[in-house]
């Protein structure tokens, strides 16, 4: 696990996100989502991913193996986070590209 003060703050972002795999989520409608009255988590999310609010991510929990999660904000890059925490990572965002080329056929 990394220690938060060891990591550039331009490489990660921190994520607000809900367990939400019986969202109406459609990528392409990204405005018009709205999240489900859940427990939020913070999750760490590697900059590059470039996350946005309506992204599903895929993160790896304690109890329940791999989990997609909906993100419900992006948290600003100067948003102090709690250094008593071991914050786990995205382990990567779902890209709907290919899947929505082939339903489109």
């Amino acid at each position: 696990m990394m220690e938060l003060d060891k990591i550039n703050p331009e490489f990660y972002r921190a994520v607000s996100v809900v367990y939400d795999t019986n969202s109406n989520y459609n990528p392409n409608e990204k405005s018009d989502y709205k999240p489900p009255k859940q427990n939020n988590y913070t999750y760490l999310c590697y900059a590059s991913l470039k996350p946005m609010v309506g992204n599903v991510l895929i993160v790896l929990t304690p109890h329940n193996g791999y989990q997609c999660v909906t993100v419900v904000e992006v948290l600003p890059k100067d948003h102090k986070l709690n250094p008593n925490i071991k914050y786990k990572w995205v382990i990567d965002k779902v890209n709907h590209t290919a899947y929505n080329k082939v339903m489109r056929k």
